[in-house]
């Protein structure tokens, strides 16, 4: 398609009445050379995120919308987007208004009532709970995480949390330690090139102090890693830069303590003790040589996760993953935060409540369930009941915000818990008084409450057994002294209990933490946070720096889906989704690609015997109103004549007229629904009146049920429309839904090339300038090393950078994006690089004037750039030289003209000999590949697909939905972890009598002379010990005999193979034959002949019968049948032959075979196939197989794959003796 057929059909689409102009223009989804996204650039961005996103969002928006997305909406559509916004929130208000629970379970003003509703809680133990909505806002589970990166040859910046207690230089815990060596194992495993540890110790201030520095931690980690590491005296600056350039493979190296540098916290002491602030540009330099010094970055310190600190937040590496402890830290909150299993239950303790307010309010979000206990519990207590607290915990701030707690916990129906006894004592001692005191009684003057009594002891583990996921900050009593720890022991043996029932429960952090290493419980719940601080901050509903700051985990993408073959299509309606949007100028329509790929499954499908095929398409952009332009009708005459077979033509593709016509139609019959885009449900909007509309989500649902019951397959063949989410692509509610064979094709071969781990890897995007590929470049950045970006694409990026350049990108969204993509990339380490000169033409033509003009240079009024020159190229070429892995988007120039494709030539000559080095590529888009197949070296080939937008959606990292939607594969098969054996110690065999307990003497100088042995009898010798009798020798056995069967016809000598020495063959003699009885022509309507049986005379007692025939000896035969092959005869119907003369007999063996069914006969018939056995040759039965029978078992013949001419065979059955028991021979199926 040449240029200025492109032109004239993006200015035909983006004219907004609906004049179209007589010649029919191009509507091809993966020609990257068309302006297809016009629409989706103004429309599906965020004015429609209220409405169904599964419908109206493209290219992978349903996984994330990024801020230069956001960036691409125009000014007028983010003024209504802001007003639609406000009419939302304020019915939302209003809603949330209208909500109010009345009661609030276990919750009273009176303090009997308080008792009764916490005991009735205790005997139900299952009450109806409301299930929450509200979830946290940012996912923490997908970051992410170290095993998800590849870490060969790579340095990897780990930070770790080894503020671990010292003294005199000694480390008194190194638990903080040990806790990281799982992460630094399976780092040295991966074949990291060096791991670089760095950690904070104490608070130094800015201030290089002796006594905090991580030396002795090196000491100790060398200890427990038996591996030598290397400690640096700082952490950053030249010395530890260079240290750290060209480490040595598998090396460890410790750097100083973070905290002697100011710019480590942002703030510190100055040497007079005067608190100072860190300059920004001080900060940034410290975290640039932080980032320099390795190329993957691990967070495996939860305890300082919130802290905004340089060493958490500040590196700049492309990949920033969890480390296994972190890992299982943020899991472990994102099961209670994000998708708790129900009841959820809170326990808090503490001193304040005004220290916990946001923790209270954010839970009281979330939970079902709320304890409070501790000392904040006396501060409710006297608020809501007036209880008399004594000398107990009173927060005066905190009281003026219970009434609002518990406000929000009536409206959101959360049963809050408060003890309903105390121990209270008049002093923190061990050996004091104590007092038991209700909250009718209150606390009296002087004593304070330093515990819970029996009765809450009970209440609240009645609420802790029913509760299905459990989080626990803070002890509800002064569990340091035994005298006041009863009521946390008791709490905690009910959690215990509760995660033996299969609970979920989290212990968060600080003096809870402690609880659970005094009561050794820590490996008895399921999980134990190491981080107070950064706990607490997830509980309130805050994201941590350190989380936030990660990368992003790649999308977990299940490709492997139901294939056509799989589906079982007789007697079935399938409905095919191809891709048949055909430029409908072109004389030779049948030759279009996109017609060439999908007649392969409707053939495929016809020979299925189906009971009717359904063709659903799309064609051009209609914008959801009827269009003839873009009408199907032409191609049912196409398809008539490459099928040679009637098509009925639907004149619509929904609708009640619809399902009538498809129903009525006769059994076999090939139908073609109408265009699917003259629908705006479609879509999810379309055109009406001038302006863009959207569908309502009730049109789309019925739009989608109408076309779901057409069929009862569905098959996707329109790989080229997969990344779009529309109806006919994910809507379609079929009972099968599988992949096309095309589609198939194109789906492995884009995954192979994904999955192909390849540096550096190199992507060429170029092509006419479309928001779609910021897109993709954006999504790209956190794969590739390189970008070459070329085409009109580049004039966008060269007028970013202050060029005089013409470029539409540049005048209808701005800077923004460009600068937030030329950002990513400098942050991912991704280098970018531009055209230096181009080739300027007056106008696109053969006959056009040519010059060239330097990147720098104006380009003169009325010229474009149509090719890059001959300084591009030359530096484009080496960066494609030293790349293992490419992928080519979009030609560099207007290449249907002949002037205008020396830089794409440049391009194919260069990737060609990239391929010749074993490097990888793919090629994308229709006008790409066509070139690439037209100037390429024919010896060389690589994977290709000209649906270029689907497949750079997929290597861009998101998932097709058209994909994903249909059926997993139900043959596929499921990787199982091999599991580790555990080796097994040797225990040391303990002697038997006192004379081998003596210790042997250890030689010095000389050797010592050889104990004299001693005549004991009872010396022991333990098995390893002893000697082995010697060897045997064998006499080599004799060679097999097997039995063959006859000599090949025209050889008198029998055959002898060369594995086996054979006997001359002698054929068996022939069973005694059965008494004869004369054979009665019979006629129609007479009884069947009863079966004849026979029974083999006796053998005589001296020769049992099984050792006469050599039943189920191994190599030997077993007893066959004789079969007489009759002289062809004409074919029975109503009379039965007589039987022939002998004459006319020709004695036939031929191997036999036994099986079982289901009711535990024994059949004995022939095995495989005899159409090969030629008349007047005997063969020998090979050896019969006993398949778990009885003694009991009747004998049954069957004759099976038998040959025309062997109709007229005639078979003598037979019955084994009393004695022949084939089970007891039997020793396996």
């Amino acid at each position: 398609m040449s240029a200025s057929e492109q032109l004239s059909y993006d200015d035909t689409f983006e004219n907004e009445e609906s004049e179209i102009d007589d010649e029919r223009a191009t509507a091809d989804d993966g020609d990257d050379e068309r302006e297809e996204d016009t629409h989706y650039d103004r429309y599906s961005t965020e004015e429609f995120d209220d409405a169904d996103l599964s419908t109206l969002q493209t290219y992978g928006e349903s996984q994330r919308c990024s801020s230069s997305r956001r960036q691409l909406v125009s000014h007028s559509e983010t003024q209504n987007k802001r007003k639609d916004d406000a009419n939302e929130n304020a019915a939302d208000k209003e809603a949330e208004e209208e909500k109010e629970v009345t009661e609030v379970t276990g919750v009273s003003e009176d303090e009997t009532e308080l008792v009764t509703s916490a005991e009735d809680n205790l005997s139900d133990p299952s009450p109806p709970l409301e299930e929450k909505k509200q979830k946290q806002a940012v996912s923490m589970s997908d970051k992410l995480c170290l095993d998800q990166c590849q870490l060969s040859g790579k340095r990897v910046l780990m930070r770790v949390d080894y503020n671990v207690p010292m003294k005199d230089g000694v480390i008194i815990n190194n638990q903080r330690i040990k806790a990281t060596l799982p992460t630094i194992k399976y780092i040295r495993k991966k074949g990291a090139r060096c791991i670089i540890l760095m950690s904070h110790l104490g608070r130094p201030d800015g201030q290089k102090v002796a006594e905090f520095s991580l030396k002795p931690v090196a000491v100790e980690l060398h200890k427990l890693l038996k591996k030598p590491v290397t400690f640096l005296e700082d952490c950053v600056g030249p010395e530890v830069e260079a240290a750290c350039r060209e480490p040595r493979q598998g090396s460890i190296i410790l750097l100083e303590n973070l905290r002697f540098h100011i710019e480590e916290e942002g703030q510190g002491l100055d040497e007079s003790g005067n608190k100072i602030q860190a300059k920004p540009e001080d900060v940034e330099a410290f975290r640039k040589s932080l980032s320099s010094l390795g190329d993957v970055f691990v967070n495996d310190a939860f305890g300082t996760a919130h802290r905004a600190h340089s060493s958490v937040v500040g590196c700049t590496l492309p990949l920033r993953a969890l480390g296994f402890l972190m890992k299982q830290e943020v899991h472990s909150f994102a099961n209670v935060l994000e998708n708790p299993k129900r009841p959820l239950l809170a326990i808090l303790g503490g001193a304040k409540v005004s220290d916990k307010i946001l923790l209270i309010e954010n839970l009281l979000n979330l939970v079902d369930e709320m304890i409070i206990a501790g000392g904040m519990a006396f501060t409710f207590l006297k608020v809501l009941q007036n209880m008399s607290i004594g000398n107990s915990l009173f927060d005066e701030h905190g009281a003026g915000i219970v009434s609002n707690i518990m406000e929000k916990a009536k409206n959101n129906n959360v049963a809050i818990h408060f003890p309903v006894d105390f121990l209270a004592a008049d002093q923190l001692a061990e050996d004091v008084n104590t007092e038991t005191c209700t909250v009718e009684d209150g606390i009296p003057e002087g004593m304070m409450g330093l515990d819970v009594g029996e009765k809450s002891n009970q209440l609240f583990s009645g609420v802790i057994l029913r509760a299905k996921t459990l989080v626990w900050n803070g002890p509800p009593g002064v569990f340091e002294m035994t005298k006041f720890g009863s009521g946390t022991k008791v709490m905690m043996n009910a959690v215990v209990k509760v995660t033996r029932m299969g609970a979920v429960t989290i212990i968060g952090g600080g003096d809870t933490a402690t609880c659970a290493k005094k009561f050794n419980t820590e490996h008895l719940v399921s999980h134990v946070s190491t981080g107070g601080g950064a706990s607490l901050e997830l509980l309130e509903g805050k994201m941590l720096p350190g989380i936030e700051a990660l990368s992003d985990a790649p999308i977990q993408r299940d490709m492997d889906k139901l294939r056509l073959s799989q589906c079982f299509l007789a007697g079935k309606r399938v409905m095919i989704r191809c891709d048949l949007d055909a430029p409908l100028h072109l004389e030779d329509l049948v030759q279009h690609w996109k017609l060439s790929a999908v007649l392969p499954t409707i053939q495929y499908v016809l020979q299925q015997n189906p009971e009717k095929v359904l063709l659903l398409s799309h064609m051009g952009h209609p914008g959801g109103r009827v269009n003839l332009k873009y009408s199907l009708k032409p191609l049912a005459w196409e398809l008539e004549t490459l099928l040679n077979r009637e098509v009925i033509f639907v004149s619509d593709c929904v609708g009640p007229e619809v399902e009538k016509q498809c129903s009525d139609a006769p059994p076999g019959s090939f139908i073609l629904l109408e265009n699917v885009q003259f629908h705006p449900e479609e879509e999810g909007f379309g055109r009406k009146d001038g302006q863009w509309v959207k569908s309502t989500p009730e049109d789309i649902q019925e739009f989608r049920r109408s076309l779901s019951s057409l069929c009862d397959v569905y098959i996707n063949e329109a790989f080229g429309s997969s990344h779009l989410a529309h109806s006919s692509i994910v809507g379609v509610d079929a009972p099968q839904k599988a992949m096309g064979l095309t589609c198939t094709k194109e789906m492995i071969a884009v995954e192979d090339f994904e999955r192909n781990d390849k540096r550096p890897y190199l992507a060429i995007v170029g092509g006419l300038e479309t928001a779609e590929k910021l897109f993709f470049l954006e999504d790209i950045l956190n794969n590739v090393n390189e970008v070459i970006v070329v085409g009109e694409l580049a004039n966008y990026f060269l007028k970013v950078q202050g060029l005089e350049l013409q470029s539409r990108l540049y005048d209808e969204y701005g800077v923004e994006p460009g600068l937030q993509i030329l950002e990513l990339a400098a942050k991912n380490g991704v280098q970018i690089y531009l055209p230096q000169d181009f080739i300027i033409g007056d106008e696109k033509s053969h006959n056009a004037k040519v010059e060239m003009l330097d990147a720098t240079e104006t380009i003169p009024e009325g010229w474009t750039l149509l090719d890059i020159g001959e300084q591009s190229y030359s530096q484009f070429k080496g960066v494609i030289n030293r790349a293992n892995k490419i992928v080519w988007y979009g030609p560099p120039g207007v290449c249907e003209i002949d002037i205008f494709c020396a830089g794409t030539k440049s391009l194919v000559a260069s990737i060609g000999e990239s391929l010749k080095s074993e490097a990888s590529v793919m090629i994308l888009g229709e006008s790409t590949v066509n070139t690439w197949l037209v100037w390429k070296d024919q010896s060389i080939d690589c994977p290709v697909n000209k649906n270029g937008r689907a497949a750079m959606s997929f290597l861009a990292g998101n998932e097709l939905p058209g994909v994903a939607i249909l059926d997993n594969n139900p043959d596929r098969k499921k990787v199982k972890k091999k599991k580790k054996k555990k080796k097994k110690k040797k225990k040391k065999l303990e002697p038997l009598f006192e004379e081998e307990l003596e210790p042997e003497t250890v030689p010095t100088a000389e050797p010592a002379p050889e104990p004299t042995p001693q005549a004991s009898p009872k010396k022991y010798v333990p098995p390893y010990n002893k000697k082995l009798p010697p060897l045997k020798t064998y006499e080599k056995p004799k060679p097999r005999i097997k039995y063959t069967g006859a000599p090949p016809p025209g050889q008198s000598k029998p055959y002898v193979s060369p594995l086996f020495k054979l006997k001359p063959w002698i054929p068996p003699p022939p069973p005694p034959s059965p008494p004869k009885k004369p054979l009665v022509p019979r006629l129609s309507g007479q009884p069947e002949p009863r079966p004849v049986t026979y029974h083999p005379p006796s053998t005589g007692s001296e020769v049992p019968y099984s050792q006469k025939y050599k039943i189920g000896e191994a190599g030997k035969p077993g007893p066959g049948f004789t079969l007489h092959q009759i002289k062809p005869l004409p074919p029975i119907t109503e009379l039965q032959a007589a039987e022939p003369p002998k004459s006319q007999r020709v004695p036939i063996q031929l191997p036999t075979v036994a099986k079982i069914d289901s009711r535990g006969n024994l059949t004995i018939g022939i095995e495989g196939n005899s159409k090969d056995i030629p008349p007047g040759v005997t063969v020998q039965p090979t050896l019969i197989k006993y398949v778990n029978a009885s003694p009991a078992s009747r004998v049954k013949f069957f004759i099976r794959d038998l040959p025309n001419q062997l109709r007229g065979v005639r078979m003598y059955p037979w019955k084994p003796p009393s004695h022949f028991n084939p089970a007891a021979r039997c020793s396996r199926k």
